[in-house]
């Protein structure tokens, strides 16, 4: 568990900050001849919650609501016992108290506030070089974060903390702002991306183009989201989460998000809930894991969990 503190940098060297810097000073040094991607990627939000003094400061005294904190329920045995008891173990979970997670909280809106100032650089530096309204901006992340909810720390498990991210899509112009409420992955961006570009579509993307639900015409959401990390796999639909050990496909975890949205009651093992977790295996699990992963590479973990083939490495090829 990493105890928060200030960097001793001044804010202009750090990091997120840094990051922020080269994208605007791109942005001002660009001729305006071409079209251009540009990719931005901030360190942060994460540990170690290193936010500059001046960002931490608007939050020292600031007391943020801590919900209901339940351990969650942990095998005696079996890969998902060995995961969690890990992630535990490694986030010191029982020093976890509400005055800690307050004090980590605070610095990881710190950090998200520096961040957030970044962004707003970069939206200014377009609008200052006049192409902010004949530029797409699309804001997500890879990854949430539990912040002491179910007594844990960081990423690595399913639950909504740690798997659900933002995304944010503006529009040349912009456009006066709406949410949709349906099922999205991150392989729809790319497919956004295609869509917008006229771009020709990578080989075998599955992903769905959103630029309907941008504009307000419609288009198609998904059934189910998938997740993997650590030889487990995530599958969620509206309503239910199932995760399986992709290995043995193992149903390990299944919460019913309408009766338990907080995912404090694992019912993998209800008989009332069977007929859930034998129609998920089959109308989502087997034809997932049917299909050979096309990744860059692979991870001792994922290798375990069999699925790859010896050491077989898969190159992502991308368009030039």
């Amino acid at each position: 568990m990493w105890f928060p503190e200030s960097t001793p940098l001044p804010n202009e060297d750090y990091l997120d900050t840094w990051t922020g810097q080269q994208v605007v000073d791109w942005i001002d040094n660009y001729d305006g001849d071409q079209p251009f991607f540009q990719w931005v990627g901030f360190p942060g939000p994460h540990e170690p919650h290193d936010a500059p003094k001046d960002y931490a400061d608007l939050y020292r005294n600031v007391e943020i609501p801590i919900g209901e904190r339940i351990p969650p329920e942990v095998p005696e045995s079996g890969p998902l016992h060995t995961l969690m008891r890990w992630l535990q173990t490694t986030a010191q979970w029982e020093g976890l108290t509400d005055d800690i997670v307050q004090l980590l909280t605070r610095y990881y809106y710190a950090n998200i506030t520096a961040i957030d100032d970044q962004v707003g650089a970069i939206v200014e530096a377009l609008d200052r070089k006049g192409i902010l309204d004949n530029t797409w901006i699309i804001y997500t992340a890879d990854h949430g974060e539990m912040m002491g909810d179910h007594w844990m720390l960081w990423k690595m498990l399913f639950y909504e903390q740690s798997a659900t991210v933002p995304l944010i899509i503006r529009p040349p112009g912009g456009m006066e702002s709406h949410t949709v409420d349906g099922i999205v992955e991150h392989v729809d961006v790319t497919a956004t991306i295609e869509a917008l570009t006229g771009i020709a579509p990578l080989p075998d993307n599955e992903g769905n183009s959103l630029l309907g639900h941008v504009d307000g015409s419609g288009g198609p959401t998904r059934e189910v989201a998938h997740s993997e990390n650590y030889g487990f796999g995530m599958f969620a639909t509206d309503r239910y989460k199932l995760v399986v050990f992709e290995d043995t496909k193992e149903p390990v975890q299944l919460f019913d998000l309408q009766e338990d949205p907080d995912e404090n009651v694992n019912v993998v093992a209800d008989p009332a809930y069977a007929d859930v977790v034998a129609q998920m295996l089959s109308d989502h699990v087997e034809p997932f894991l049917a299909i050979p992963p096309k990744r860059p590479a692979k991870g001792i973990w994922e290798v375990q969990a069999g699925r790859y083939e010896g050491n077989r490495h898969l190159a992502v090829r991308y368009p030039k």
